[in-house]
């Protein structure tokens, strides 16, 4: 029976477009943004040239640069005059220029480490955080190379008598210390937003606005419950089964809608393991169910919860790691299905705390039904 009456609500919902239309955008939202970032435009573009094309060096670091697809792409061109074309075309937003012999302009500058002696010419449209971001990708690249070319300048003069060392030795032994600096750091995210191999930088921002969507769908559903309450639909369900009727009645959309956004999450790369996801989704669904039931208990009517929702969206976003970490008080916090997703997704205590809200907001939400039902008896028995 009570398998039957989920299907019945489930089919009821589909029925509508607007549910329908929900659920049709946050895959093609999802596939749109995936799209963006692995498509043949990046979100910054460079042109890298080099006076001698040939050149080995130059070549290499053309290699560390990596080339389409991601947050930078960097294109190869032939000349300076086309890589600084295309910038002032608006066809690039900065262009980097080689000289010919990169490896001599590296030891000039290793002896004389001035702007005189620059290696890299750049060019570029306007400053701007992802534009410092491409120099810091543009000297990882170089750095290796530079940090010969003072390792076999400080040799020279510190021994002299090492002068008649032929370059290939020199290289060797350099090559053979493993000084690439990986040990210097232990890195540790107190936030538990996990490490950056496993998220990306879109996966926080795309996850947690459909987050949002899935909070808002769910209140959404609760109006809706509300409206067909006060036009009698339920009235053939008892008083003390109401409250789990609404639950149920809530529980249905949200999980679809959860369960969209894991498998879009999963199809479109930008997600964890499948199974993972899906139980994430399941968490949310719960979460969201949850606070969404306690929202629309505490409102009581449509004309107090439609305000609310804009105001709990906003809520959602600029309390939750979804652009920024905020860590204001994590455990009013965690009453935000959003909040407790996002961290969720890479901290096991963050699951428990999200769990525990649960609880909470679910035993809350049935406490202030009893309480209204308890004062309806009561006007009514006076009646």
């Amino acid at each position: 029976m009570f398998l039957t009456r989920i299907w019945l609500f489930n089919k009821r919902l589909l029925k509508k477009p607007s549910f329908l239309i929900v659920l049709i955008l946050i895959p093609l939202s999802v596939l749109m943004l995936r799209l963006s970032v692995t498509g043949s435009e990046g979100m910054l573009t460079v042109a890298v040239s080099c006076d001698d094309s040939g050149d080995a060096v130059y070549n290499e670091i053309l290699a560390d640069l990596g080339s389409k697809g991601g947050l930078i792409e960097i294109v190869a061109v032939e000349n300076r005059d086309d890589a600084v074309s295309m910038v002032r075309s608006g066809k690039a937003d900065a262009a980097w220029l080689f000289p010919a012999e990169i490896s001599e302009n590296l030891r000039e500058y290793s002896i004389d480490p001035t702007e005189d002696n620059a290696v890299v010419e750049v060019v570029q449209r306007e400053e701007s955080v992802l534009m410092q971001l491409s120099r810091e990708k543009l000297m990882s690249a170089i750095f290796p190379h530079l940090s010969y070319s003072f390792y076999s300048e400080f040799v020279l003069m510190r021994f002299p008598e090492l002068s008649d060392t032929s370059d290939e030795n020199l290289r060797l032994y350099y090559d053979s210390v493993d000084a690439r600096g990986d040990e210097l750091f232990k890195v540790e995210n107190v936030s538990g937003a996990g490490n950056a191999e496993q998220q990306g930088y879109l996966l926080s921002p795309v996850r947690g606005l459909l987050a949002v969507i899935v909070v808002v769908g769910g209140l959404a559903v609760s109006m809706l419950w509300l409206k067909d309450k006060s036009d009698g639909v339920f009235d053939t369900v008892p008083e003390r089964k109401r409250y789990f009727h609404s639950v149920a009645y809530c529980f249905v959309a949200v999980l679809d809608l959860a369960l969209a956004s894991a498998v879009s999450l999963s199809l479109a790369g930008l997600g964890l393991s499948f199974g993972r996801e899906v139980l994430l989704a399941l968490l949310l669904a719960v979460h969201t169910v949850g606070f969404c039931v306690f929202i629309r208990t505490l409102c009581g009517k449509n004309e107090l919860l439609g305000p609310v929702i804009p105001v709990v969206a906003i809520g959602c976003i600029a309390l939750s790691p979804v652009f920024f970490d905020v860590n204001i008080v994590p455990a009013l916090q965690y009453l935000l299905p959003t909040y407790g997703y996002l961290r969720s997704a890479y901290s096991a205590n963050a699951v428990l705390w999200s769990l525990a809200s649960c609880a909470f907001l679910f035993g809350a939400s049935y406490v202030l039904h009893r309480i209204d039902l308890s004062f309806r008896l009561q006007k009514l028995y006076k009646n």
